[in-house]
């Protein structure tokens, strides 16, 4: 006769907590889908060929698997949202994590277009405000690659765009951003740097990134 305790470490097997793990990130893709875009909802009853109330019932069914798997039962309606919400949170906080700081896409293809009209700079000085992606000691030239959401900018409709979900939480740190900014700018002037600014825009196509890399030619011969 097998103990209780024992019999109990056997059911929780690894293989379905794998599983429990696959089927929280499917519906943290789907809620992410779904928050994502307005007719998100219609649109998955209208490919998954369900009514207007079956879509969240299939949802809910996903959990209630989730909570058997991972719990070893069916917990309340209270705790079966806790348990989806904290699975969420934690696949969008790995996914905040893993954004670059330093050494972007934007960063790079300004730095090749720099290097090829022959600028040559240093990368991330942290001796300098801001820690600036771009540095030119000779001509006292401080350049920042700025991503357009996370920086707030005002030429294209991803910098004014704001999510609505959680929105005062994005509203306040992006405008702590946008004020580390400009402190930041204040900060180099003040050391005798010239700030140059570079969005993420300017570099969707070689034409606008060209065009930057001109403003920035005629910004260091003054």
């Amino acid at each position: 006769m097998i103990p209780v305790a024992q019999s109990r470490r056997r059911s929780q097997k690894p293989g379905n907590r794998w599983l429990a793990s696959l089927l929280a990130h499917g519906i943290g893709e789907v809620m992410s889908w779904v928050d994502k875009n307005k007719k998100g909802t219609m649109m998955f009853r209208a490919h998954a060929g369900l009514g207007p109330g079956l879509g969240m019932m299939v949802l809910s069914l996903s959990v209630r698997i989730l909570c058997v798997l991972s719990r070893g039962s069916i917990r309340t309606n209270g705790e079966i949202e806790e348990v989806t919400v904290a699975r969420i949170a934690v696949d969008r906080g790995r996914r905040m994590a893993a954004i670059r700081t330093g050494n972007t896409k934007p960063e790079l293809a300004v730095r090749r277009a720099l290097h090829a009209r022959g600028f040559r700079y240093r990368l991330h000085v942290k001796a300098l405000p801001g820690t600036p992606d771009l540095v030119m000691p000779g001509r006292r030239v401080a350049v920042f690659v700025h991503g357009c959401f996370w920086h707030g900018c005002l030429k294209c409709d991803r910098g004014i765009r704001r999510p609505k979900e959680n929105a005062e939480f994005w509203a306040k740190k992006l405008t702590q951003n946008q004020a580390r900014d400009s402190r930041n700018v204040v900060d180099l002037q003040a050391l005798g740097w010239r700030v140059v600014t570079f969005w993420e825009c300017d570099t969707r196509s070689k034409e606008k990134l060209e065009s930057a890399i001109d403003g920035l030619q005629t910004f260091v011969r003054v």
